[in-house]
């Protein structure tokens, strides 16, 4: 491990799931240190902090012969799962966005729905239908009004109301749409058409595509940095991270994330989606503005400066890291 000093990441906990491991792991990024490793169930893919920084939730997605229909509730502070969640019938939970410390807003990939599940009493409280193929990435509105779903193999992204608990619109983001965010003001939620090489830009009030800005191949995940200023990217195929500027939505800078596989990674599940590459995915930025990547195929989770996009610090995370979150504060 990379033992290089880095200020933007010192004292932080790097939650990080390891997908093949069905395991959350908590990585003290000032130290290097993992200091737990927590089973959470069948193959977990994401993992989301309470707005309380209390507790993690984590879902296990499954497989295609065993398909997941659990989430796994996880204790911040104790490293330890507090409870499980059956959202059965649903089937592969994928996607997850907090509304508040207790409702969560949750993808179920298997029946093309977006539920919302209050986690204390551990039940679905509502489902809404998408009506689209693999809805898959989520995220919401700061007032809870509204969430916004992607739909990968339908190229839509789905607009819905939260307090009626129904579909408002589809749009067409591009082919493949996947890892969408909004941006600081929420004004704009900004969605990776995989398929297209390309962000759609969508006004949050007007639902119209405002702008599309080329990317790397398979831009996969965005996430916004803390003024809100620039939105940073994934591209899994094209082996890469991109800085946008918010206002200009042009390319500032590119990071190549030039990393050795994993062994036996050419053979694992995903590898397909960039035969070669160390398919750079999960992504998140602190709140310190420290910039963490999950290359899945190279069992490695990177962090990078944000004013150079330079690597700071290199974790060795095995069993495809996936799914990444932040908390602040070192060791809990």
């Amino acid at each position: 491990m990379n033992q290089s000093s880095s200020p933007d990441s010192a004292a932080e906990t790097l939650l990080v799931v390891r997908k093949s491991s069905d395991a959350l792991d908590f990585l003290d990024t000032g130290s290097g240190a993992r200091f737990a490793s927590v089973p959470v169930g069948a193959a977990p893919h994401e993992v989301a902090v309470s707005p309380d920084a209390r507790r993690a939730v984590v879902s296990n997605y499954g497989t295609s012969d065993a398909p997941g229909t659990t989430l796994r509730l996880v204790d911040l502070a104790r490293a330890e799962v507090s409870a499980a969640i059956d959202v059965s019938p649903h089937i592969h939970p994928h996607g997850l966005a907090w509304l508040s410390p207790a409702r969560l807003a949750v993808t179920v990939e298997g029946a093309s729905n977006l539920i919302v599940v209050d986690v204390d009493a551990g039940r679905v409280e509502a489902a809404i239908a998408t009506g689209q193929v693999m809805s898959h990435m989520v995220v919401a509105g700061a007032d809870g009004a509204r969430a916004f779903v992607a739909n990968i193999r339908s190229g839509t992204m789905t607009v819905v109301d939260l307090a009626a608990s129904r579909k408002v619109a589809d749009i067409a983001t591009g082919a493949g749409s996947e890892g969408l965010a909004l941006t600081r003001d929420g004004r704009e939620v900004w969605v990776c058409a995989r398929a297209e090489n390309r962000m759609a830009v969508v006004d949050t009030a007007t639902l119209e595509i405002v702008a599309s800005v080329e990317t790397p191949a398979m831009p996969i995940r965005v996430a916004m940095s803390p003024d809100g200023g620039t939105a940073y990217v994934t591209c899994a195929a094209g082996s890469a991270l991109i800085a946008i500027n918010v206002t200009s939505r042009a390319v500032a800078a590119t990071h190549r994330v030039d990393l050795p596989l994993a062994p036996g990674a050419e053979t694992r599940q995903f590898a397909h989606l960039g035969p070669g590459t160390p398919l750079p995915i999960g992504l998140v930025v602190s709140p310190s503005g420290a910039i963490y990547l999950a290359a899945t195929m190279a069992d490695r989770v990177e962090c990078l400066d944000a004013a150079t996009l330079t690597p700071a610090r290199s974790f060795d995370v095995g069993g495809e890291p996936d799914g990444i979150a932040v908390v602040a504060g070192g060791r809990r």
